[in-house]
């Protein structure tokens, strides 16, 4: 977020509970009813979604997110890895294949997007030449424009920061896992797919806790589960999940983890793309 837009948005939230828009002005409210303004900020953001107002909001969707301050947060966080930044670290890094349904279907967004509308909607993620999105129509045939709109939000936001950040951590040999959650959940008549936070259940092996059943649905594979699930404690506990680390231009996929049809990726590559299914 842009240090215009982060005051903007300070200001607002401080307006809201009658304090200054500082940190010591902040801290005087109790957390909770800090957590009320600023959802009660987010709903209004969400409502007049103005980019004259408040900036590249309506885009990112997110009211609150880090901001270049020079203290906290020195510059660009890619830039910083690009230039070696933490490459000691072991990183385990991805995303799912089906992000934005989450925020799409269950809304009617998805539905609501036709073909005029699609060029409008995916220009601010940066789509502006028409033979790109002619490129994403066509690795998808059967897509509908809303769905064709989710894959390049997810790609926008998901999918190619995941790359950027496994290409700039090639150039010091840094360990570097790359991974796709592709179990779809059965939810809304099979249209989640593998949507955004349904990775949570598997990762920490909790799929009957109510929040994570509410998008896997009521059989989701426990297989998948203890197989991700200690990938994730083999990660943490010895630097490597068990599979092969990211290899510029070895274009190979490792053993996946699998319960049913492609459920969870991890490739070799990171300069050619995510795989051939993403088309683009």
């Amino acid at each position: 977020m842009s240090a215009d837009t982060a005051r903007k948005v300070s200001r607002a939230l401080a307006e809201a509970l009658d304090v200054e828009p500082t940190r010591a002005g902040l801290s005087t409210i109790d957390p909770d009813q800090l957590v009320e303004a600023q959802e009660a900020l987010v709903a209004r953001i969400r409502g007049e979604s103005d980019p004259q107002v408040w900036g590249e909001i309506p885009t990112h969707a997110m009211a609150f997110e880090p901001c270049i301050d020079g203290t906290v947060l020195p510059e660009l966080p890619i830039d910083r890895i690009a230039a070696g930044v933490s490459s000691d670290v072991d990183v385990l890094v991805g995303h799912n294949g089906d992000e934005m349904t989450l925020f799409l279907v269950p809304t009617g967004i998805a539905d609501a997007v036709d073909d005029k509308m699609l060029p409008a909607l995916v220009a601010p993620y940066g789509l502006t030449e028409s033979a790109a999105l002619d490129t994403y129509r066509s690795a998808r045939p059967e897509a509908t424009p809303g769905e064709v709109l989710m894959h390049v939000v997810r790609d926008w936001m998901y999918r190619i920061p995941v790359v950027r950040v496994a290409e700039a951590r090639s150039a010091f040999d840094a360990a570097t896992y790359v991974y796709r959650f592709d179990w779809k959940s059965p939810e809304y008549d099979d249209r989640l797919g593998a949507t955004h936070a349904l990775d949570i259940g598997f990762v920490f092996d909790n799929l009957r806790v109510s929040g994570n059943t509410a998008l896997a649905g009521p059989n989701p594979p426990q297989d998948l589960a203890q197989r991700m699930h200690q990938a994730w404690v083999t990660f943490v506990t010895t630097g490597a999940p068990g599979w092969a680390r990211t290899d510029r231009c070895a274009p190979r996929w490792s053993s996946p983890i699998r319960a049913g049809p492609s459920t969870m990726r991890s490739r070799s590559c990171v300069c050619c793309g995510m795989g051939s299914a993403d088309g683009v």
